[in-house]
């Protein structure tokens, strides 16, 4: 929902829908994403954390996700499942909830044996678990009983899909949610704060991009006129939906793209800015070169983050991994925004990032 309340998100929900999406669907698309992790009710599922797994066959949380629909009933979730299950192309909606890890997960043959099953020699009850769940639902969205999801268009539920992994990677690190253990009925407004404040401090809302002044040639170099190309490119309006520049090397195309991407946000068109190379080299030069126009660009400049699986740097700094998941900078420093340089699976998600052709289409567009 945090996302979704950014212009930018919203804008693009819109546009993949087809029309504004209405507050009620927005809620009860935080029902859904609120349920993407429900396999890991399963005791096969916890056991992974337990120091004694006491002969309970581990199962994954995707393939337990599906085979919990299976256990429904009208007491399940407090009684909140019925009303989900009657929504209209619930199956299409889960296919998304449980690809959440970014590929599909096929829906588990009809004979695969359940993972919820009640243990007599650990005190674990998955059912009073599942009805803490169902009691939150109530609580957090009182209109569940009427609020629907909005068409499951193949558009729409693809950016959903979307949507829903970043979410996840950022409600998965703890530096932003300290894991709780006990359940707690008004941890929604807690989780709230949060998830408006770890959004903004990783740079996924306009909050503190500002240019240094008006996006003409002048804040993205020094010298005194544009060549031909570059000036070619400030004459396009912002709404101008594909902009295709060739010119020789040397021409100033870097240059260009960084007028354009100053234009558009200026505009509110844009918030973020990927460069797509043909090699790692080259994106590792320009990675330098894009680092060093931001600091003239912006008043609080991003990093640009060098998009290369294997190598973490953020601006001019460099990262290490450590054991517990923690990031290293060589700087000493410690930036949320460079939440987006720790993981490839993050890159996208970067103000600015420099990378090769492959890593776009592995990634997607953020």
């Amino acid at each position: 929902m945090s996302l979704l309340g950014q212009p930018i998100f919203r804008r693009r929900a819109d546009a993949a829908l087809r029309r504004p999406l209405e507050d009620s669907e927005l809620r009860a698309l935080a029902v859904l994403v609120f349920l993407h992790d429900i396999g890991k009710l399963a005791p096969g599922f916890q056991a992974k954390g337990w120091s004694e797994p006491h002969g309970v066959p581990l199962r994954g949380h995707l393939e337990c996700g599906w085979l919990w629909t299976r256990t429904l009933d009208a007491k399940s979730l407090a009684g909140t499942a019925g009303h989900v299950a009657r929504w209209p192309a619930i199956r299409t909606w889960l296919l998304a909830l449980f690809a959440h890890h970014g590929r599909p997960v096929v829906e588990p043959e009809s004979g695969l044996a359940s993972p919820f099953y009640t243990l007599r020699h650990v005190a674990y009850d998955w059912k009073a678990e599942e009805q803490h769940m169902g009691e939150a639902l109530l609580a957090w969205f009182p209109d569940l009983p009427t609020v629907r999801p909005p068409p499951a268009s193949p558009r729409f539920v693809h950016f959903f899909c979307g949507l829903l992994t970043l979410a996840d990677w950022i409600g998965s690190d703890r530096r932003a949610f300290p894991f709780e253990a006990a359940f707690r009925p008004d941890y929604w407004r807690t989780a709230q704060a949060q998830a408006e404040r770890r959004v903004r401090e990783i740079g996924l809302s306009p909050h503190g991009l500002a240019l240094r002044g008006e996006p003409g040639w002048a804040l993205i170099s020094d010298h005194v006129a544009p060549r031909t190309a570059q000036a070619a490119i400030g004459t396009v309006p912002p709404g101008e939906r594909l902009v295709l520049l060739e010119a020789e090397t040397g021409a100033g195309k870097t240059e260009a793209a960084l007028w354009r991407f100053a234009t558009l946000l200026a505009a509110g068109e844009i918030e973020a800015l990927y460069f797509a190379v043909p090699t790692r080299a080259a994106a590792r030069q320009l990675q330098r070169r894009v680092n060093e126009a931001l600091q003239r660009m912006f008043a609080d400049p991003p990093e640009a983050v060098l998009a290369i699986p294997g190598q973490v740097r953020a601006g001019e700094a460099a990262g290490m991994r450590l054991p517990d998941f923690t990031m290293l900078w060589d700087d000493a420093q410690e930036r949320p925004t460079r939440w987006a340089a720790e993981h490839s699976a993050r890159f996208l998600a970067a103000r600015v990032a420099v990378g090769t052709v492959d890593q776009r289409r592995s990634a997607g567009f953020r």
